[in-house]
């Protein structure tokens, strides 16, 4: 079967996301390291997503985009609609940079309050 072109573009940004981890989750973590104390915890969800290394998610992006790719070679009912996966990126996207930024957000808004 022929593989659509939303399906290219939709596991094309999801490679490019799990490639950019690589860029942007050590910085982050150098800026926490260097911001936090080691006895100050961060939130939840940013020890999650530096718990999971870039491998992790370029693992992750890398079976989203063949789950995309092949749902149209397999030519069967669709797995995954091309509105989920839009709904996967953009949940995850709005997940990881909620749990990258909140501890900045919430240092700057204790600086503001003395």
């Amino acid at each position: 079967m022929k593989v659509r072109i939303s399906s290219w573009v939709f596991a094309a940004f999801f490679l490019l996301a799990g490639a950019y981890s690589f860029v942007l989750l050590p910085k982050f973590r150098a800026i926490y390291q260097d911001l936090y104390a080691k006895d100050t915890a961060l939130p939840f969800l940013t020890r999650l997503v530096f718990g999971i290394t870039p491998f992790g998610w370029l693992l992750l992006a890398c079976m989203l985009a063949a789950l995309l790719i092949l749902r149209d070679v397999r030519g069967k009912p669709r797995l995954l609609p091309s509105w989920a996966a839009l709904g996967i990126l953009i949940a995850s996207g709005v997940l990881v940079v909620y749990a990258l930024f909140s501890p900045l957000i919430v240092t700057i808004g204790s600086m503001g309050a003395r």
